[in-house]
């Protein structure tokens, strides 16, 4: 009786430790709510056109005691979006892959980590459905705040601009793009300086460039790209082009980031200052 009796004692003991340690577990990795992983998104705007690129910025911060692994990748691949529709139906971007990175990445109490990256892919899909969007995030667990997001259809000189830049996106060989090409998107940019769609299309002009091996006019696009869209999180794919394009010009990785380093000076403080810094942090990950 005695012996049956220790032995209930001692289950009962096993399942109160293995209940704690579960809520301990839990609540280590709780989301925002639990404040010890916290996962925040933040779009770069909150009304957008239809085909407008959509930027998010997404914060890791480890409000816990212990050591947090940032073991898939930190963007949208490995990040999963839950994304409501206006007319409520959902969206989700859970790619089927192995986003699984090849180090995983130390986040140390009270550290964050930061990244920004498009998701207009997951939303352009249904460029005639205007409305609010509600989007939220999931990463290893962790689930974020939700944002919305107003996507209107354009109107008036925008519609313009609109069909100007899905025309200019769509049916174009990069690699085959000839001068006139590239001048009817420069005649864009000169024409709606201010346009939604511009900073996309420094992206595209400097891609056709690059691809199609003309590469003379570079520099300036770049300058110019930087000259009007340094605040702008598209400055990031600029960044990466640019920095390609220096490394296989014959610039050293240290030669280029001291390049990207000027630009940064230029406009500190910017989103163009930040997606550099974060470029170079991320080289030397």
């Amino acid at each position: 009786m005695q012996c049956r009796l220790k032995i209930l004692i001692v289950l009962l003991i096993f399942l109160i430790c293995a209940f704690i340690f579960f809520l301990n577990v839990n609540d280590f990795y709780a989301d925002n709510n639990g404040n010890k992983i916290n996962l925040k998104i933040e779009p770069e705007y909150s009304n957008y056109l239809f085909a407008q690129r959509i930027w998010l910025k997404v914060t890791l911060t480890n409000n816990s005691d212990l050591d947090y692994f940032i073991k898939e990748n930190f963007d949208a691949v490995g990040i999963h979006f839950d994304i409501t529709t206006p007319n409520r139906t959902k969206l989700y971007n859970h790619v089927i892959v192995d986003s699984e990175i090849f180090d995983s990445i130390k986040l140390s109490p009270n550290q964050i980590y930061e990244n920004v990256f498009p998701i207009d892919n997951y939303i352009n899909s249904l460029n005639n459905v205007k409305g609010v969007y509600d989007i939220q995030a999931i990463f290893q667990n962790i689930i974020s705040n939700t944002i919305s997001i107003d996507i209107e259809r354009p109107e008036g000189d925008d519609r313009t601009q609109y069909l100007l830049f899905q025309n200019f996106i769509t049916a174009r060989d990069f690699q085959k793009s000839s001068e006139n090409d590239f001048k009817d998107i420069e005649e864009f940019l000169k024409q709606y300086p201010y346009s939604v769609y511009a900073p996309d299309l420094y992206d595209q002009l400097l891609i056709a460039r690059l691809m199609s091996g003309k590469t003379n006019n570079v520099e300036n696009t770049v300058i110019n790209f930087f000259n009007s869209y340094a605040d702008s999180y598209e400055s990031k794919f600029i960044v990466n082009l640019y920095f390609s394009y220096l490394t296989k010009k014959g610039y050293s990785n240290a030669e280029a980031i001291s390049k990207l380093k000027e630009i940064g000076n230029i406009y500190k403080n910017s989103k163009s200052d930040y997606t550099i810094n974060n470029f170079i942090k991320k080289l030397k990950e």
